[in-house]
C-alpha cells in the first residue's frame, strides 16, 4: 500500500522544516496527532504506530511536505542550502 511506504531520506528533510514552520497547519495538525513536538517525534510515533494509526500519520506527513514544499516553491527555498539553519545543522547539510 503506497500509504506504507516509507519517507525517503530528502522528505524526512522536508517534514522537519514543515514541523519547524508555524504557518503549516498540516504539519500543526500532525504535530498534535502525533502528539509530539518535532518531527523527530513524528518519525518515533510512526514507527510505534500500528498499521492504520501509521497510515493516517503518513498521510498527515505527506500533507505537511506538499504544503511545504508549496512555499519553498513560491519563497525560492527549495535547496537544501536555503533551508532553515536549525534543519541544515540537524541534516548535516549545512556544509553544501
Amino acid at each position: 500500500m503506497a500509504s506504507e511506504t516509507p519517507l525517503s531520506n530528502q522528505a524526512g528533510i522536508c517534514l522537519m522544516c514543515a514541523c519547524e514552520n508555524g504557518d503549516n497547519r498540516l504539519a500543526r495538525l500532525l504535530l498534535v496527532r502525533a502528539g509530539a513536538m518535532s518531527a523527530t517525534g513524528v518519525i518515533a510515533a510512526v514507527f510505534i504506530a500500528d498499521s492504520h494509526e501509521r497510515g493516517d500519520l503518513l498521510v498527515l506527513a505527506r500533507g505537511a511536505i506538499a504544503e511545504q514544499r508549496d512555499r519553498c516553491l513560491r519563497e525560492g527555498l527549495f535547496a537544501s542550502y536555503r533551508c532553515p539553519d536549525s534543519v541544515r545543522k540537524k541534516t548535516g547539510t549545512d556544509d553544501e
